[in-house]
């Protein structure tokens, strides 16, 4: 008979930043994280346009990588599968207050702390911030909703943004159009944004929702 137990072992993870020079004039700290099969270094750069001396831009790295086709290319990384799923994401919410612990400590002078997630990192970033150690001025999800597993009320502090694409292959018009009567439920005051475009980070309109929200 096959039996399947679960150990707790230690790991090595790495997380992607683009920061000032001087921690000391960081005040603003955005974690971005990643959708499914992509790589966290190079997600990071599209962010690129809104770093700066006050701003650091955090891309944590999924912690199961492989290659993106079959057993060569570019290494890609994912938060989770359908399988053990509850040990995922156990593992990777741990991760991440871990990762925040790191960030916080260097820098002495943050006043505010945004997380982005895209596609799976959505789902991600839902969990993350559901899970009750971590309440960020603003959660941002990108061609993402709350996964069905997560009912999450953010406290007064916390802000929430969605951003939906208007070609979409993964969420249809009418799939969006239910997510957010829902998350609107608990959630009056979201903040949503569609933009011309399909499943990805749109510069523009990226930008335009730091420079209102988040970076004055």
């Amino acid at each position: 008979m096959i039996q399947s137990y679960s150990i707790a072992v230690q790991k090595t993870a790495r997380y992607f930043s683009l920061e000032s020079k001087s921690p000391a004039e960081v005040k603003c700290v955005i974690y971005v994280l990643h959708g499914y099969a992509q790589a966290a270094s190079e997600f990071l750069t599209q962010f690129e346009p809104v770093a700066g001396k006050s701003v650091a831009i955090i891309a944590p790295e999924g912690l199961h990588r492989f290659y993106a086709r079959g057993g060569a290319g570019n290494v890609v990384a994912s938060w989770m599968t359908k399988e053990d799923r509850e040990n995922d994401i156990r593992d990777y919410v741990s991760y991440l207050n871990d990762v925040r612990a790191a960030v916080t400590a260097k820098f002495p002078n943050l006043e505010k702390e945004v997380v982005l997630g895209f596609s799976q990192g959505g789902a991600t970033a839902a969990r993350w911030v559901s899970a009750g150690n971590f309440n960020p001025d603003r959660l941002i999800l990108w061609c993402a909703f709350f996964p069905p597993d997560v009912q999450m009320r953010l406290d007064q502090k916390a802000e929430l943004t969605v951003v939906t694409a208007s070609n979409d292959r993964f969420i249809s018009d009418d799939e969006a159009a239910t997510q957010l009567k829902l998350m609107r439920e608990d959630h009056p005051d979201l903040h949503h944004v569609k933009f011309e475009g399909e499943h990805e980070i749109h510069t523009a309109t990226m930008q335009d929702i730091f420079s209102k929200f988040i970076i004055p």
